[in-house]
């Protein structure tokens, strides 16, 4: 558990607290930005949030190279 991840925040003027047994996996300071952008996302039921990763987040490269094997 992340001890500088035990805190509650608001999103939407709803409070949430980590899950039970867990903590948030960042720091107040970083958790502002990602509500600020937008990536906080309610999940099971509402109770808890999850963190929004979008496809350009992770840019992929297309294979060009395909290593087969004859057995």
């Amino acid at each position: 558990m992340n001890k500088t991840g035990l805190f509650r925040v608001h999103v939407d003027g709803k409070p949430y607290d980590p899950p039970p047994g867990n903590s948030w996996f960042t720091n107040p300071e970083a958790m502002a930005r990602i509500i600020a952008a937008n990536r906080a996302v309610p999940y099971e039921d509402g109770q808890t949030l999850r963190y929004l990763l979008k496809l350009s987040d992770s840019p992929v490269t297309q294979l060009t190279n395909l290593w087969a094997s004859d057995s």
